[in-house]
């Protein structure tokens, strides 16, 4: 563990050690920092893209984390970008396609569609209109970092984004001006520890249960069986076989 990484740990256990709660079975709620206080507190270096975000363009989850813990070590990963509406991804795909970043391409749910050209905005757009076969545009940065544009959810407001996390260490969003956090985000972060959130998807949410553990962070003790038994209950319903008509 480096020695930046364990001075934010004391400071976020000092701020939130104290004042935060165990989690409860009702819906948490979110709170607010200006990005800049974080900063000070934590001594942290400027955000990561930080001029991309915005009122409707908004980074979530493990790249907050890896800022807390890693610092500007932008190394490995990706950057996960969600909006409110596609109008906003269109307006946040111009913008980044006119500041140099490289389209890479179109990830659907089966498969990745690549183009060898970055400026073809136009098919872009006919396959956001369909957006239920795609799930996120893929860019690439004039630094070489991989930026995800999100269009399989869509959220109206960086609360709701936060609240719809599996984990509560990723239970973390910004717009460039604020830090949207959990009721146990820091809390738990702080700990080098994790609770269960929102579970859409079981099979994602057991592989980020094994990345988060192999990078220093601990299960709380009832994260195994409520994960496990999502996963059942997912696996129940897949198998089961269509209704038929009368």
């Amino acid at each position: 563990m480096s020695d930046p990484w364990r001075r934010r740990l004391a400071t976020l256990r000092g701020r939130f050690g104290s004042a935060a709660t165990e989690p409860a079975d009702r819906k948490p709620l979110v709170a607010t920092l200006p990005l800049a206080d974080v900063r000070h507190m934590c001594d942290l270096p400027p955000f990561p893209l930080q001029d991309v975000l915005g009122p409707e363009c908004w980074m979530a989850g493990g790249r907050i984390v890896r800022w807390f813990r890693d610092g500007s070590d932008t190394r490995g990963g990706d950057f996960d970008l969600c909006f409110p509406s596609l109008e906003a991804v269109r307006v946040a795909l111009r913008g980044l396609l006119m500041q140099g970043f490289r389209l890479k391409g179109l990830r659907a749910w089966r498969e990745r569609i690549c183009f060898r050209c970055g400026s073809r905005v136009g098919a872009i757009d006919h396959h956001l209109i369909q957006r239920c076969l795609l799930a996120a545009v893929e860019l690439v940065s004039p630094q070489g970092q991989l930026v995800q544009l999100s269009t399989s959810h869509l959220y109206p407001t960086p609360e709701e984004l936060v609240l719809d996390v599996d984990l509560t260490i990723c239970q973390l969003a910004t717009d460039g001006q604020h830090l949207y956090y959990s009721a146990t985000a820091l809390y738990d972060l702080s700990r080098e520890r994790f609770g269960l959130g929102c579970i859409n998807y079981p099979p994602l949410t057991l592989l980020r249960i094994f990345k988060y553990g192999c990078r220093g962070f601990r299960p709380r003790g009832d994260v195994w069986a409520k994960v496990l038994a999502a996963w059942w209950h997912w696996r129940r319903r897949r198998r089961r076989p269509p209704r038929r008509g009368p």
